[in-house]
């Protein structure tokens, strides 16, 4: 890979998407890493003659888009005593070659993130990942919604939110405490939308459970756990974020909570916005789309896409999952949850700007600015955007190409995904984090 210290980078030609603005067609010059220059193309000339200069590498790209690198809010990147499905390292690689700068990781790793000694392990780990890797620290020891975790400790630490996801186990009044702790520390709290008393095995939709022989999860378990948590960060006095909301129904009262004025935030996956519950079903039940929460009815889908057009929903995260594949080639009842997405994610999403359902600007924000602001100044991030004088962190990408998912290219261990054999549009082209770029697919100039 090129060393930003020793050569410039030169990006003539693509337009840059502004989260904060306007699309504009810029050249963009890198000295050491940092942006020293982003030109319009009226000035295209400067350009041309950093890109001459001796060692420099010139990256040709017409037709593409520029953007900040994304941020994904919500990743597993498993670690620790579960590497057959993911190490920290092949999740950076696989958020880089997917166009992520940063990935947050959640604390569902065994151990969990619950105490200081397995937060500072985790770290160690993930100072050699590809892309920044943050942790979120567990609320519940070991994940079991009984008792708080030492939360001041672990924030100090570097954890960036607290959350139990994959569980969903504690009540009311130590949801509202958990809250009222973290507001202190400035973090919000990620909660996993899913009542375990209306639904304890969280299998699948209906529509999905019965020809299955599952335990249906219906949306109102998804409902009943979004109420809890706003009341919670009524009562509380903090901020909540809806991790991988799924339903209409759901949508409502978010969009009722903020209208309320409460610090209530909420995410949405790829895979819900783009998939619903008839591709589950086309075939028969498919286990590599067995994911939790479920694909939901087309409705479902729908208003999840309207609520992010609209701004009800915060961001977009993928909550990657990766998997072995021999625990996704069996039955649907028995293969575990989840889809492996960071190779995937900007695919998806830009289905939704190919048929009109979202524009690319909106698409741009969700995935840098939206995160970011969910996570607030304590997570550090640097600001999605191109100033002068700051490291780069940038992703570039095309729209149109046309390429087929193949599992057996993906950086990431997990090669779990309905996606195999399916073509899509739009790729990852470029990935500078932090100033050094991590991924390329192609060395023009070099």
């Amino acid at each position: 890979m090129i060393d930003p210290l020793q050569r410039d980078i030169v990006i003539t030609g693509a337009v840059y998407v502004d989260p904060a603005g306007p699309q504009r067609a810029l050249d963009v010059i890198l000295h050491r890493g940092e942006v020293v220059a982003a030109l319009p193309r009226t000035r295209s000339e400067e350009a041309a003659a950093a890109a001459r200069r001796p060692g420099a590498w010139h990256v040709e790209a017409n037709g593409f888009f520029l953007a900040p690198g994304f941020t994904d809010l919500h990743a597993h990147l498993r670690d620790f005593d579960q590497e057959a499905k993911e190490t920290i390292r092949t999740g950076g690689d696989a958020a880089a070659a997917g166009g992520f700068t940063t990935v947050v990781a959640m604390a569902n790793t065994s151990p969990p993130l619950d105490n200081v000694d397995a937060l500072l392990h985790f770290r160690s780990r993930a100072a050699g990942a590809a892309v920044r890797v943050l942790p979120v620290a567990a609320v519940t020891t070991g994940l079991a919604g009984k008792e708080l975790t030492p939360m001041e400790g672990l924030a100090e630490m570097g954890a960036v939110a607290f959350s139990d996801d994959g569980e969903n186990a504690f009540d009311l009044e130590l949801a509202t405490a958990a809250v009222q702790r973290a507001a202190k520390l400035d973090r919000p709290v990620l909660v996993h939308a899913q009542d375990e008393t209306t639904c304890p095995d969280g299998q699948a939709d209906p529509i999905v459970a019965r020809p299955a022989r599952l335990t249906p999860w219906p949306c109102s378990a998804e409902v009943s756990a979004v109420d809890l948590a706003i009341e919670a960060c009524r009562q509380g006095g903090g901020r909540v974020h809806i991790q991988h909301v799924s339903c209409a129904a759901a949508v409502e009262r978010i969009a009722k909570a903020r209208r309320a004025g409460l610090a209530v935030t909420a995410e949405v996956t790829p895979h819900h916005l783009a998939l619903n519950a008839d591709r589950v079903l086309r075939d028969g039940p498919d286990p590599m789309a067995k994911v939790n929460p479920p694909l939901r009815r087309e409705s479902d889908r729908e208003a999840l896409v309207q609520a992010l057009a609209d701004g009800v929903i915060d961001a977009i995260a993928t909550d990657h999952a990766p998997h072995e594949l021999s625990t996704k080639n069996g039955d649907f009842a028995s293969a575990s949850f989840g889809i492996s997405g960071l190779e995937t994610a900007l695919s998806l999403c830009l289905e939704l700007v190919a048929h009109g359902e979202l524009s690319l600007s909106r698409m741009v924000e969700a995935l840098t600015a939206g995160p970011v602001r969910v996570l607030g100044p304590a997570a550090a991030l640097p600001e999605p955007a191109l100033r002068l004088g700051t490291p780069a962190d940038l992703v570039l990408f095309d729209t149109k190409g046309i390429w087929t998912v193949d599992t057996k290219d993906f950086l990431s261990r997990g090669k779990n995904t309905p996606l195999q054999g399916r073509e899509v549009h739009g790729r990852v082209l470029l990935t500078v984090t932090g100033g050094r770029p991590v991924m390329s697919r192609w060395m023009a100039g070099g």
